[in-house]
């Protein structure tokens, strides 16, 4: 039987229970009013089509929570692609169509994007591999999620619009801050579902109810980890190292033994949170001078693997299959750090040495070498709030105006000018014009004595 209660209610019988210090109230009344008229629209449509849809995934989750998310998730009891085409008429969206997973993904013109999915039913034939999927009932949907909070969904039927499902026992979950997994197969099935369990419950300061814990370390005491694709371990990653606080969650996959089952063995986790929380605190400092260019997730893991030999990284890295360029720059960031360590300790003499010494390095590793203070972080701070912005007001085409010939010359007097105005030696375009001008000329007079001792 369908356990449907409408949030209304919900609120009626727990007048009492409170949710993190707030009334449990309706999920739809946390929505946004752009949401609330989106949903009346896939409403609509699906019940033109005669066909019921639900919102599901983690935007009911954190809508009972009062989380902001902006995730959109439907699954539709039906044809969810031919669902998807209506909408996407319906709402002018670009739809890219996914037939054999039975999903499709829309983009609304204000960015906004949706993704639809028939409700399936999963198979999985072998442990950590990717299931086979069939179509299925909204139950048998929502079974196949990872974890009992994220097993809800919200109606967007006419008969029951706003109610939840709630099969699994999901909200009583939530309001005692309990990961559980619907089954005890379910990280045999998927070992990724153990990152995602360490994930939410560092997010939302949840914890895994004993039982699920004890299949989590049976999982990966099976090495059943090992067994999962890198891409699928490498997307893990990156979203337990995007969270607020991610040292928690690395230390917590530490602790149950799956960190070591991918190759990485934190020694001393004492210092790893120390390093890495004082190169977070850097990255924020840094980020108004390079914004967007440290990623988060690069520097950690380039913090992670410290103690590995250049051909290691690469390696670990293969089998995680991360792209090359981001490969060589966490490479370059574990390598280069005992070279800049020696190299940035004391002040430079002039600025165009410290500019050259620098812009050689990852982004990641000078938000590394920031946060070991003192003249490092001086340095670096130098490096962001002057000589990055300094540049050169004259070119090659200004040489060419001022009468000579293109040729291998025009580079050498430009770096010279360049290290001039570090230096502080020039200022502005007309003492960089004269400046360059004094230099052709000494090339010029060079070469021609050159050459004329050569006849």
């Amino acid at each position: 039987m369908k356990s449907f209660t409408s949030l209304m209610n919900i609120i009626e019988t727990r007048k009492n229970i409170r949710f993190y210090g707030k009334k449990c109230e309706s999920s739809m009344d946390f929505f946004t009013k752009e949401l609330k008229d989106l949903l009346r629209v896939i409403s609509a449509v699906s019940r033109n089509m005669k066909v019921s849809a639900y919102l599901v995934g983690g935007i009911v989750r954190d809508a009972l929570l009062k989380i902001p998310n902006c995730d959109i998730d439907i699954v539709v009891d039906g044809n969810g692609v031919r669902f998807g085409e209506r909408l996407a008429r319906r709402l002018d969206a670009r739809i890219e169509i996914h037939k054999k997973f039975m999903t499709a993904a829309l983009a609304l013109k204000e960015g906004q994007q949706i993704d639809i999915a028939t409700s399936r039913v999963e198979f999985y034939y072998k442990p950590a591999q990717l299931p086979s999927v069939e179509s299925g009932s909204i139950k048998q949907d929502l079974s196949r999620r990872d974890f009992t909070i994220n097993s809800l969904a919200l109606s967007l039927n006419r008969k029951d619009y706003g109610e939840i499902l709630d099969f699994f026992g999901g909200r009583e979950d939530l309001k005692n801050k309990k990961i559980k997994v619907l089954h005890k197969m379910s990280f045999i099935e998927d070992p990724t579902r153990i990152f995602r369990a360490v994930r939410f419950e560092k997010r939302l300061g949840f914890r895994m109810d004993k039982h699920t814990e004890a299949l989590a370390r049976s999982a990966v005491e099976m090495g059943i980890v090992s067994r999962v694709s890198g891409v699928r371990i490498r997307d893990e990653l990156i979203h337990i190292m995007s969270e607020e606080k991610p040292f928690n969650a690395i230390k917590r996959l530490q602790d149950l033994g799956a960190l070591s089952k991918i190759g990485i063995m934190v020694r001393n986790g004492k210092d790893y949170k120390e390093d890495m929380e004082k190169a977070l605190n850097s990255l924020c400092k840094l980020d108004q001078y390079d914004r967007g260019k440290i990623l988060k997730w690069r520097l950690l893991m380039a913090i992670m693997l410290k103690d590995k030999t250049a051909r290691s990284i690469e390696l670990w890295c293969l089998k995680l299959k991360i792209r090359k360029k981001d490969m060589f720059l966490i490479k370059d960031t574990v390598t280069n750090m005992p070279k800049v360590k020696k190299a940035l300790k004391d002040e430079f003499s002039n600025e165009y040495s410290l500019y050259n010494e620098l812009r050689q390095y990852p982004v990641e590793l000078l938000a590394i070498c920031h946060s070991w203070s003192g003249g490092y972080a001086k340095n670096i701070k130098k490096y962001y709030k002057r000589l990055v912005h300094v540049k050169l007001e004259i070119s090659g085409e200004d040489l060419k105006d001022m009468g000579y010939s293109p040729s291998p010359v025009f580079k050498k007097v430009l770096q010279r000018v360049y290290r001039m105005k570090f230096n502080k030696k020039v200022s502005g375009r007309e003492e960089e014009l004269i400046a360059a001008g004094i230099l052709m000329n000494s090339y010029t007079h060079n070469s021609t004595q050159v050459r004329s001792r050569a006849r």
